[in-house]
Order: C-alpha cells, then structure tokens, then sequence
C-alpha cells in the first residue's frame, strides 16, 4: 500500500471484479484498525495455501464453504443494517414507544454473547458487501486532506472475520449499534422531560420508557429537578402588586398544585416502596420554601390580623390537595397557621 507521508486517511475502497464499495471511517484509528485485520488476513490466507496445486481439489471444496459462511455473515449484516435503520426512522419519527419495544427485543440477542476482537467488529461494521465479495479483494486507502493524493491497493482476504461465529458476530455488531441509539433516545426523552410543555400523561409516558431503557435513577433525579426549576420559574414570573393575599393565593396554587401533580407522576412510574422516601423528601423541600416566602411576605403582618388570617386559610385551602395524593406535611405548615412565635 503506497500513501503520502503527512496525509489524514479517512477512508477507503473495497475492489472485486468491476465493483467498488467505498467506506468511510469516523478516524485515522478506527481506520487503521480496519487495515491491520485485512493484513492479518493475509498472513492467515498465505499460510493455509502453501503447497499449491498438490492441494487443488481440498482447496476448491474449502472455498465453497467459505464462500457460503461469507454470504451467511453478510446476510446477517445486512438483517442488522435493516433493523438499525427501522430504528432510526422510529427515533426520527418520536415513535418513542415502538423504538424502545425495538430495542428491548433486539437486546435479548446480545443478551450472551462471546468476545471478539475491537478490530474484526470494525471490519464487518464497514458493512455487509465487505463480508460477501468472497476470499480476495484490493482494498485502497484515500486522503481527503490533499486533491493530489495517491491512491495504493492490496490484495486482502476475509478469513478473520470467516473464522468469527456468525451469531458472535451478528451480536456483537447488533450490541454496539443498539448501545448507540439507546443513548440517542435517552438523550431525548431525558431533554423532554425537563421542559414545561410536557403533559402529564406524556410525562409519564416519557418516563416509564427511559425506566424500561434501564435508567430509573437519572431519570428519577432529572425529573424531579427538573420540577423544582418548573416551580421556580412560575412563581418568578407573578408580579407582587401590593395585595398580599392575591399574591400568596398565586404562589399557594403554583406551589400546591405543581407538589400533587409531580408525587401523582412519581408514584405512578414508582410504584415500589424503595422509591417512596425519594418523592416525600422532595415534596417536603418545596412545601418548606413556600413557608419561607410566606413568612418574607407577611414580616409585619399581626397573626391576628384579617390580612394574616386570609393569607393562612388559602393556605390551608390549597395545602389540602396534598391528601389526595397520600401526603400530609400539615406539621411544616404550623408556623403558618399559629403564627411565629414572639
């Protein structure tokens, strides 16, 4: 193989009679890990042909054989490419559930699955042709740094990947694949989840499938934090005009009703006890900042006066919709409704 010193090599052609497949590597490495599996493969194929025309009739029935497992392996690729490329569509499509139910399915495949070496798993995943052009083809390397490069060619042979296990091979290449969509995936529904315009049933939805994808503790700390800025930001945006009853009725409601929602969430996707202290610490920290803005507003306001009084009972008001949802946090809400101590 004949490459300009100083060059970035990106790529390269795989040659057998009059067709050409170009394949294109994401580095210099992942590159040059390809080339070395194809040179190993000659060592191999060099070997096992010594003794010439004295072993014809042994070598025309092996090549049979092989040409068989080859076109086996890149049936297979080829199935992996399909399923990879139905998933993408699912993904692109926000198809969420029927992505997951795809990769669910698929996962159980990989499920066992031997070692094979980093290097043949990316020599198969340049694709399925590579593995059914049969024994021999000239692979060359290109530059996409230089107009001017050359362009070199070497007789290189299969027998690397031919002696991998075929459901070894199709798992291994299936695994590495599904490991990057589900990443894809989570990335999205985790991103959906800490935005405002999500529904409550989409919530949920969103949700019990990042749990399904095995992520019940990121999903868990980004969805409550991801409320806790929701309430944050609501109740930046109420303007305090002087009515002080008008503005603790706003904040009650924001506070209030935003704790029920997000427990009824929570306890939906996490319906085990292990679960439970997580919600009831988080709802017990929203209720306590709600004191400490009650308490800032009312400073020098008599407990018994009527505006304290009307402040309290919408309190009181708003804080009962917590019992439908099995939280009863009345004792972070005395202070309020006794009064501060003098």
């Amino acid at each position: 193989m004949q490459v300009n010193r100083g060059q970035t090599l990106t790529g390269f052609s795989v040659t057998t009679g009059h067709a050409t497949f170009v394949y294109k590597t994401e580095s210099v490495e992942a590159l040059k890990k390809v080339i070395t599996t194809y040179q190993r493969a000659i060592k191999d194929l060099n070997k096992p042909s010594e003794g010439g025309a004295a072993r014809k009739p042994e070598k025309r029935g092996h090549s049979r054989h092989t040409s068989i497992d080859v076109s086996e392996r890149a049936r297979n690729l080829r199935e992996v490419d399909d399923l990879i490329n139905d998933l993408d569509v699912k993904i692109a499509h926000r198809k969420f559930k029927d992505a997951v139910t795809v990769i669910q399915k698929s996962s159980r495949e990989t499920s066992d699955i031997g070692s094979i070496p980093a290097t043949v798993v990316s020599a198969a995943q340049a694709g399925p042709a590579a593995l059914a052009i049969g024994n021999n083809f000239s692979i060359s390397s290109s530059s996409s740094s230089s107009s001017k490069s050359r362009k070199g060619s070497i007789a290189l042979n299969t027998t690397a990947l031919v002696n991998t296990d075929i459901k070894t091979l199709r798992a291994q290449i299936l695994k590495v694949k599904l490991d990057e969509r589900t990443k894809e995936l989570t990335d999205i529904l985790l991103a959906d989840i800490s935005q405002d315009y999500l529904g409550p049933t989409q919530m949920k939805s969103h949700i019990q499938l990042l749990i399904r994808l095995g992520q019940p503790e990121a999903v868990k700390k980004a969805f409550l934090g991801s409320r806790r800025q929701l309430i944050n930001k609501r109740i930046k945006r109420v303007e305090f005009k002087g009515d002080i009853p008008t503005y603790i009725a706003q904040i009650a409601t924001i506070h209030f009703r935003m704790i029920r929602t997000t427990v009824d969430i929570y306890q939906a996707c996490y319906p085990q006890k292990e679960y439970a202290s997580s919600i009831v610490e988080w709802a017990k920290a929203e209720v306590e900042d709600f004191v400490v803005t009650f308490a800032r507003q009312l400073y020098n306001i008599e407990p018994k006066s009527d505006i304290y009084i009307q402040c309290a009972n919408i309190t009181k008001e708003q804080s009962a919709q917590l019992l439908k949802v099995g939280l009863n946090l009345d004792f972070l809400l005395d202070y309020i409704y006794e009064g501060p101590k003098k």
